[in-house]
């Protein structure tokens, strides 16, 4: 079965992707990933419709008639239940096995904000997704994909798991119908089955299933079946009405259908009305109203929405036309109702206009609202609950999120995604050919034509919905009645997927002390923005504004909340700048007060024995008089650290503070021995009346800071050997053999020593060792011990990694960390592909050599050169800029493409081209490729010559060959041979290629003046034609470009005489034709006579060449009885020899000449 005209669209576009993408990967953040290994395995129930007498017959339908509203046909629901429509005979479902890729973390890609990998869904096999265009999303998570080159749809549960396909192909009309011929291909008479030319016939089945929609209790799907012309609408027809999923598989679902809409396009004067549609891609329904909305894409370029009219018939309203202003289209490839929940875009329609590269908001009438540019070729959309636009970049493999900002208008919010080639790039999502997109309760499903799968995104958000406080009266420093409020700050899962340890970050715009933040859960549900808590703390106000400006302000919180999603991927979210409305005022009469104290550690919360620890202490004068005496004191609480100095400006007797003046004071302490510190900040001051003035502080909060023996994490350094090569013409450095690379870790001098030496593979190439990721342990119990050891002892021994890289080649990415005895070291998991954090080793691996693909010899029309077109193909270190060479003549059409020029003449030709790859392979290959069972190049510049001579055991006869097909005789005492220049020409006599009776001609036509007596004889016209094309008996022909011949003679023969004149010749150089040579005179007689048993007694032999003066004539007589031939040159240069036996003369062609020879 061939593939359409009208299908070339799609295909076109999707084929550079199919064919670079050559293995599976996959991304996966759920906890149990690795436990994804196993096959599962599926009833498909093949359903198709029931047929009696070739009609569709549902035993549940009541058999009303057919109905035709607005041009279109619909019909009874008919039942689809396992029942082949074709045999009418039971159908036996198939258990089918779709086998995923491995679901392995093997790496994390680095997503947009608020989005996690949820699963890679890889299905691609022979019984899988072939080419699947676009999926729907009930509210339970099911999946319904239309998997269009399979010609069904395939549904998946909420894990990823197959549930049921259903469909099979089906093509309703001819090619008669729809004005396509081209031969009669692809036409009914190549189908199994005639094609009824009626859409409601082979209903459940499909011919390139596009667009799909599916009803939130999924219990009705739409599905635009693309080349049958229609929309087909199913509804569950089961008894439960649910989908079972106890056995993980349901076994013989059961669906109604009915189809909407007919064959129709415009094209020339002829315009396609309501309700006829030519190639519909996308569809959209709305369950609520239940309407249907489609995107008649092909040369209908517009929209139709089908609105129910009573039972299974619908109006159509049509909008929209071909072209580019508003409101128009040009190959809008799919639709989408806005269904969401906000009512400024609910019950728009979504347009994904891709030939326009825009999408196109319309009103629910159908009217222009806006249009968003800048979105390649947009080939799915959809919309989510809050009315954001997701869109299916297909020319730049992208989803991109746009969120409405107004009546009319939309911004990007998000665009993520790159294009996998042949080897994914870890810390990249990438997509191939992404066409599809559905988004249900914050899961985004991505159909991937391409790449022949389906990618489940997750968007995990959380959200600062509201902050309240207790009391908006003015806060007072140092007022201990007035100097703090309650907050209370609500936080909300707004995506689908569960949130743990949800934190508040409080930043005031004063400064004060907030207290331990409460909250009303550590966990929030994935309920699509329903699960909330609450977080509640106390603000003490200690100063004035932390910018400076004083009391002049009101208070102002800036919120940060987080959470962990799947995968341990953070979300946040940030309310800035919420203005409480309370004013800050300073106390009445005169104050001091301790700032923010800011304590700084070479690492947060923990310094090493002998570093520093230094407090900045703001000292404060928040009252309304000035200050002097003004003494601080920092007392650690513990012996674990020891003061060192303390920085101007020192507090003490004297020194002053003006009113709202603030003076930092720094203090330095060093670790001294192990455990946890905390400082008590005292400060005191005197008034203008020497009344003494205090304020404390203790600081950090518990449990303090951290005295580690060690606060140094390992040093980890890799060495490959050996060394890769000098950086190659793409830059990098590549390895040629595979390497051994050796990673160290030692702690640093003082340290405790290292303890463990983790590593993790985050790119493999394309390969998937068992070793990606791995822990070696000090002294023992690591998970590929053999890999591991240890160089020295003690503290300052060294922890190593040790492998050879075999079998992986390409671009391979370790990441490495060390951990010591003292805790340093730890890198979180969502940090353990950051090579900024990390240690992170890039090796480029490739110990293969380029390998090259000759086309067919091109041969020049005369055969003087011979063109062999090559590509030099290298998927992994690519060839190199000018790494393709040869002695012979190349013509280069880019770095990994040319033309090799042959000029050598030869029965076996070749020549030599050696390609070399970045990573220094290099390998000579012999054009065209030798070997058995390959063909040679045979290059001959030179036509074959032909020559004539009597057959002397042919004396007067006649032979007989075959000419169209029917025996013709002809006379054959002189025979013409071949010869050429190259081996391979037979040696055997030619048959002429045709013979046409003639007579002999007198007045010098072809007698001379001593010949006239065979004037008005019985002769014929012999033409012969041979090529030097080479045939040989078993290997395979040559490539070749035969040179030819052609001879023309007539010849006459009587009694036991023969005259043989030659009237013309023409070469055929290669397939460039000569011009014909006609030569002024050439004519051969031949006497003879035999003895009585036949057998030659006597000959005479005269050739003649020529007229006038040029004439040469040659005779040659023979005498058996003697057994010697006498041969004269008669004329200019005359001789005469005898050779002993039979010497035969011939009159050849060469090189444009005839010659006499013998």
């Amino acid at each position: 079965m061939g593939i359409p005209p009208r299908r070339l669209t799609l295909i076109v576009r999707l084929a550079v992707a199919c064919l670079l993408f050559s293995s599976a990967f996959t991304v996966s953040t759920k906890a149990d990933a690795d436990q994804w290994a196993e096959d599962f395995k599926t009833p498909f129930s093949s359903q198709i419709i029931n047929v009696v007498n070739g009609n569709p017959v549902a035993p549940t339908a009541t058999g009303a008639a057919l109905a035709t509203v607005a041009g279109l046909h619909v019909g009874d629901p008919v039942l689809i239940d396992g029942t082949d429509g074709i045999h009418r005979q039971p159908f036996t479902a198939t258990i089918q096995t779709i086998t995923p890729a491995t679901r392995r973390i093997t790496w994390l890609p680095a997503l947009p904000p608020g989005w996690t990998a949820e699963a890679d869904l890889f299905v691609r096999s022979i019984y899988a997704l072939n080419f699947p265009k676009q999926s729907a999303i009930d509210s339970a998570g099911n999946v319904y994909t239309t998997d269009t080159q399979n010609n069904r749809i395939v549904a998946f549960d909420n894990s990823g798991r197959v549930l049921w396909t259903l469909g099979s192909y089906g093509r309703v009309y001819s090619n008669a119908v729809t004005g396509i011929n081209f031969d009669g291909w692809d036409d009914c008479s190549s189908e199994l089955e005639p094609c009824p030319n009626e859409p409601q016939q082979m209903l459940g089945r499909f011919y390139n299933p596009a667009g799909i929609d599916v009803s939130p209790d999924g219990s009705t799907l739409v599905v635009s079946d693309q080349w049958n012309d229609r929309i087909q609408v199913l509804t569950r027809n089961d008894a439960s009405g649910a989908i079972l999923t106890t056995a993980g598989s349901i076994s013989g679902v059961r669906f109604n259908a009915y189809a909407i809409g007919t064959f129709g396009a415009t094209h020339d004067f002829v315009v396609a009305g309501p309700g006829q549609m030519y190639g519909p891609s996308g569809v959209s329904y709305d369950a609520a109203t239940g309407k249907i909305v489609v995107a008649d894409e092909q040369y209908n370029n517009r929209l139709q929405i089908f609105t129910p009219a009573g039972g299974h018939a619908y109006t159509a309203t049509v909008f929209g036309g071909s072209g580019s202003g508003q409101g128009e289209f040009a190959l809008p490839e799919d639709v989408e109702f806005d269904r969401s929940h906000n009512p400024q875009t609910a019950g728009r329609i979504v347009v994904a206009d891709a030939g326009n590269d825009r999408i196109q908001v319309l009103s629910p009438t159908g009217q222009f609202i806006s249009a968003i540019g800048d979105v390649g070729a947009a080939d799915g959309v959809t919309v989510d609950e809050e009315g954001r636009i997701y869109v299916a970049d297909l020319g730049r493999s992208q989803i991109k999120v746009f969120r409405p900002l107004d009546a009319t208008s939309y911004e990007l919010e998000d665009a993520f995604g790159t294009e996998q080639g042949p080897v994914p790039v870890p810390g990249e999502l990438q997509f191939i050919s992404p066409t599809g997109v559905a988004i249900s309760r914050g899961r985004l499903v991505v159909t991937e034509s391409g790449g022949w799968r389906l990618q489940y995104l997750t968007r995990s958000g959380i959200a600062i919905d509201s902050i309240e406080v207790s009391d908006h009266s003015p806060l007072i420093v140092q007022d201990t009645a007035h100097n703090h409020v309650h907050v209370t700050a609500t936080v909300r899962n707004r995506g689908s997927v569960p949130l743990t340890n949800p934190s508040l970050m409080i930043t005031p715009s004063y400064q004060g002390t907030v207290s331990p933040v409460t909250s009303s859960s550590t966990l929030l549900e994935g309920a699509g923005g329903a699960d909330t808590a609450q977080y509640e703390f106390d603000f003490t106000v200690t100063g004035g504004a932390v910018d400076g400006s004083g009391f002049t302000k009101t208070l102002v919180f800036k919120l940060l909340s987080a959470a962990a999603s799947a995968g341990s991927v953070t979300v946040t979210s940030s309310l800035q700048d919420f203005d409480t409305g309370i004013a800050i005022e300073k106390p009445s009469a005169a104050a001091i007060a301790l700032g923010q104290i800011a304590i700084g550690t070479i690492k947060p919360g923990r310094a090493a024995i002998g570093e520093q620890i230094v407090l900045t202490v703001p000292l404060q004068n928040v009252g309304d008089d000035n200050l002097h005496d003004v003494v601080a004191t920092v007392t650690p609480d513990s012996a674990v650290a020891s003061p060192s100095s303390a920085s101007d400006p020192a507090s003490g007797p004297g020194v002053q503070l003006a009113e709202n003046e603030t003076r930092n004071m720094q203090v330095v302490f060093l670790g001294a021995s192990r455990g946890t510190v905390r400082f008590t900040v005292h400060v005191a001051a005197k008034d203008d009346a020497n009344h003494t003035l205090t304020a404390d502080a203790l600081v950090p909060a518990a449990p303090g800071i951290q005295i580690v023996a060690d606060n140094i994490a390992p040093a980890v350094t890799a060495i490959q050997n050996p060394l890769p090569h000098a950086p190659s013409g793409d830059g990098l450095r590549w390895h040629n053999v595979f390497p051994t690379l050796t990673v160290s870790a030692v702690d640093n001098a003082g340290g405790v020593g290292v303890t463990q030496l983790h590593w993790w593979m985050l790119s493999t190439g394309s390969q998937q060792p068992t070793d990606i990721a791995g822990t070696c342990i000090f002294g023992g119990g690591s998970n590929s011990q053999s890999m591991c050891g240890v160089i020295g002892t003690g503290p300052t021994a060294a922890l190593t990694w040790t492998r050879n890289l075999s079998p992986m080649q390409g671009t391979i990415l370790i990441a490495f960390w060390a951990e010591d005895g003292a805790g340093n070291g730890v890198v979180a998991q969502q940090d353990q592909n950051n090579c900024s954090i990390v240690t992170c080793v890039t090796l480029h691996i490739d110990v293969q050599p380029p390998s090259l693909q000759p086309g067919l010899p091109a041969f020049t029309s005369d055969n003087t050169t011979v063109a062999i077109p090559f590509s030099a193909i290298d998927d992994i270190s690519h060839v190199a800029a000018g790494g393709i060479t040869s002695p012979n003549t190349l013509q280069m059409q880019s770095p990994s493409t040319g033309t090799l020029v042959l000029t050598a003449e030869g029965a076996v030709v070749a020549g030599s081209v050696t390609v070399r790859d970045n990573a220094g392979n290099a390998v000579s290959y012999a054009v065209p490729l030798a070997g058995p069972g390959r063909p040679v190049l045979r290059l001959d510049h030179t036509p074959p010559e032909a020559f004539n001579r009597l057959d002397a055991t042919a004396l007067g006869g006649r032979c007989t060959t075959t000419i169209a097909g029917r025996p013709v005789s002809y006379f054959c005492t002189n025979k013409v041979y071949g010869t050429d220049n190259l081996p391979g020409l037979t040696t055997s006599a030619f048959a002429p290629i045709l013979v046409i009776p003639v007579r002999w001609g007198g007045g010098g036509d072809d007698c001379d003046d001593d010949d006239h007596d065979w004037d008005g004889g019985n002769a014929e016209y012999h033409v012969y034609r041979f090529t030097d094309e080479f045939t040989p008996v078993q290997e395979p022909a040559p490539f070749q470009n035969p040179n030819q011949v052609t001879l023309i003679e007539k010849v006459l023969q009587s009694g036991n005489e023969a005259r043989v004149h030659v009237l013309a010749f023409q070469y055929r150089q290669g397939s460039q034709l000569k011009p014909l040579i006609i030569p002024d005179w050439a004519v051969k007689k031949y006497e003879w006579s035999t003895n009585k048993d036949g057998s030659l007694k006597s000959l005479n032999q005269k050739f003649e060449l020529h007229k006038g003066k040029d004439r040469v004539q040659v005779e040659a007589s023979y005498d058996k009885k003697s057994n010697v031939t006498t041969i004269k040159k008669v004329g200019k240069n005359a001789s005469k020899e005898t050779r002993s036996g039979l010497v035969l003369l011939r009159m050849s062609t060469r090189a444009g000449e005839l010659s006499i020879e013998y």
